[in-house]
């Protein structure tokens, strides 16, 4: 079978398929057969008959075998659990897959910028506090400073905290003259 048909027939089974028995044949077909594109892949780590458990376990699979990839599928995955922010696991998850991503390319601004989007302003949760302190500590690698400062410019000033909002919005103007 041509390589495309096969990347066809493997994609569509990864979007169709309901069984996690299925999609775990399917995934070993795909790695057996040498299928390297990342985006078919994203459509097995978002099939919604996935349990948490199994998404993890096909990230980590993918991020070992595919290691010029590993951020993409780390970004992905956070990304995936990131669409069920009412489970508190799953805003656990997305975080801590956003920090692997961080962990691959911490010049990187996006993991962070995605990392404080998860903070919950309507309710006090312990992982709040988290999101905070891991953005201001990861902060000091990221290339393009300016924009992680200005989000958490606008973080503190929704929270009311108009001193730490100019502190950041300082230290934006500053990055940015360097950037």
């Amino acid at each position: 079978m041509p390589k495309a048909d096969l990347n066809k027939q493997i994609e569509e089974k990864f979007r169709s398929l309901t069984s996690s028995g299925e999609l775990f044949d399917t995934f070993q077909d795909a790695l057996k057969n040498n299928i390297t594109d990342p985006d078919i892949y994203k459509i097995l780590l978002a099939n919604p008959n996935l349990t948490s458990e199994e998404i993890m376990m096909y990230t980590e699979k993918l991020a070992k075998e595919f290691r010029h990839f590993e951020y993409d599928y780390y970004m992905w995955t956070a990304q995936v659990f990131e669409n069920n922010l009412f489970d508190l696991n799953s805003i656990e998850n997305s975080f801590n897959y956003y920090v692997k991503a961080n962990s691959c390319k911490p010049t990187e601004s996006e993991p962070l910028l995605r990392i404080l989007g998860l903070y919950n302003y309507d309710l006090y949760l312990p992982l709040n506090e988290k999101i905070v302190s891991t953005v201001e500590t990861l902060l000091s690698k990221v290339n393009l400073k300016s924009r992680v400062y200005f989000a958490l410019a606008e973080h503190f000033k929704r929270l009311g905290n108009f001193e730490l909002e100019k502190k950041y919005l300082r230290l934006a103007e500053k990055s940015l003259k360097k950037e």
